[in-house]
């Protein structure tokens, strides 16, 4: 045990109170590129996997966007679709017309205007029928959008980059800790313990679940182009 005011290449407690970190003069030569190879490429696997998960993420929320700007301009177009009310309104206006200049003097008789009104309410049936249909349609045509499932699949991707981040971050804990013990058994100059079995489990998708094709590019494409992926 190393005592108070001492210090060794273990590590302890110098005469002024200042602690002492271990020593490292007795670490292999051999194994100092090696820890620092593997800590390296622990760092690089994780900068990669976190740059990919981002990456996709961020070319998925433009695309998400465009496509639903486009459905919205397509809805929109549909809603103000062209129809045939105009056109029947505009015949009925037309035949009412020929017939005040063809017979003047019928406009007055009871039975004249008896009939008008009973071609108005049929002209204001046939325009409300109309109306029903486009709001049928419209509504069916909403329904469609709704059950087209691209949001469901937006949040599913959203889902499993999430699952991917976090599988990153574990595996860069996992791997951070066992550099840290084979490192300080290092130091102590101890024989290093197998690793303990760890229970952590990986993040994985569903069975038959894969990631959406999000990173395929068509060949020759250019890569900073949205619509290339």
């Amino acid at each position: 045990m190393i005592r108070d005011g001492s210090a060794s290449q273990f590590g302890g407690v110098s005469a002024s109170g200042v602690v002492v970190p271990p020593g490292r003069s007795n670490i292999e030569d051999a194994f100092q590129p090696t820890i620092l190879r593997v800590w390296k490429e622990m760092s690089a696997s994780y900068k990669s996997q976190m740059s990919r998960v981002l990456r996709n993420v961020r070319i998925h929320r433009e695309q998400f966007m465009l496509k639903f700007s486009k459905k919205q301009q397509s809805y929109l177009t549909f809603l103000h679709r062209l129809d045939q009310k105009q056109e029947i309104l505009h015949n009925f206006v037309r035949e009412f017309n020929e017939f005040s200049d063809e017979y003047p003097d019928l406009r007055e008789d009871d039975q004249t205007k008896e009939e008008l009104h009973q071609r108005t309410d049929v002209l204001s049936d046939e325009l409300w029928e109309i109306v029903e249909d486009r709001k049928e349609q419209n509504v069916e045509e909403r329904r469609k959008i709704m059950e087209s499932g691209g949001v469901e699949f937006s949040l599913n991707f959203l889902t499993n980059c999430a699952k991917q981040l976090m599988q990153a971050e574990l595996d860069k804990f996992k791997i951070s800790v066992q550099l840290l013990q084979d490192y300080y058994h290092a130091i102590e100059d101890k024989i290093l313990p197998d690793s303990p079995q760890a229970n952590i489990s990986e993040l994985a998708f569903a069975e038959n679940e894969e990631p959406p094709p999000i990173e395929q590019k068509a060949e020759g494409a250019d890569e900073n182009l949205v619509e290339s992926w």
